[in-house]
């Protein structure tokens, strides 16, 4: 009968370790790399909806900061031409309107045609003019760039028209060679006058180079150099165009 009990005692003894060490097993945490996973995960979820939210801008798109670019040597040493540009600048509290003021044009514009020096081309400011429009409006504008030039009063097609916006979508500047015009947004990956001289070039009938990255036709980069053929080519479009 002792032996009997005992074997019981030591059935139930042996049952509830089993449980307790169950119950220990269910509670026991997550292994580190595992937490740290998921918040990862997180993480990269929520900088996803920053960036397409338009956050890439504070990362890779900013305003460029009152530098003065170097003088330039003309390679030429032709008569210099000068190119006019009349200047709009859409303005609204939006995503798309611009924040320059007439100091802010005018270095712009001085440090774009220092650039040009090297093709004896010089940039001269025409008239500035500001229009204030919606987001919408100044979209539907680009999008159909021949509206910039049948419904903008101050539109000129016999001078450079150079269109300044807020952002242009993920790009820093475009020419509209049909309408002779450009647009260069406010925040962009490299220097605004680079952005400038670089679509000024593409009005002038320059193409683009995937040579080396300090060339000013080379895609996305602060490369203000140009080739005796490009400004060969430069200077005989502006004498086209400006030449008396």
């Amino acid at each position: 009968m002792k032996k009997e009990g005992k074997k019981e005692l030591d059935s139930t003894f042996d049952d509830s370790m089993f449980e307790e060490e169950e119950e220990i097993e269910k509670k026991k945490p997550d292994p580190i790399w595992k937490t740290l996973l998921i918040t990862s995960v997180v993480l990269m979820v929520i900088g996803g909806l920053i960036w397409l939210s338009g956050g890439y801008q504070a990362f890779l798109y900013r305003k460029t900061p009152p530098i003065k670019e170097k003088e330039f040597q003309s390679i030429l040493e032709a008569e210099k031409i000068v190119v006019p540009l009349n200047i709009i600048v859409f303005q609204n509290e939006g995503n798309l309107g611009s924040q320059r003021d007439k100091a802010n044009i005018r270095q712009l514009i001085d440090n774009a045609s220092r650039i040009w020096a090297q093709a004896d081309i010089t940039l001269s400011i025409q008239a500035i003019h500001s229009i204030v429009a919606t987001d919408d409006t100044i979209s539907r504008f680009f999008r159909t760039p021949n509206l910039l030039a049948r419904d903008i009063p101050q539109f000129e097609l016999t001078v450079f028209n150079l269109f300044l916006v807020g952002n242009l979508g993920g790009i820093n500047g475009i020419a509209f060679g049909g309408i002779n015009s450009l647009a260069v947004a406010d925040y962009t990956t490299v220097h605004d006058f680079r952005v400038t001289a670089h679509e000024i070039g593409h009005l002038l009938s320059l193409s683009h180079t995937e040579e080396v990255r300090n060339r000013l036709m080379f895609r996305g980069a602060n490369g203000t150099k140009l080739t005796e053929g490009e400004v060969i080519a430069a200077y005989t479009t502006a004498l086209e165009f400006f030449g008396e």
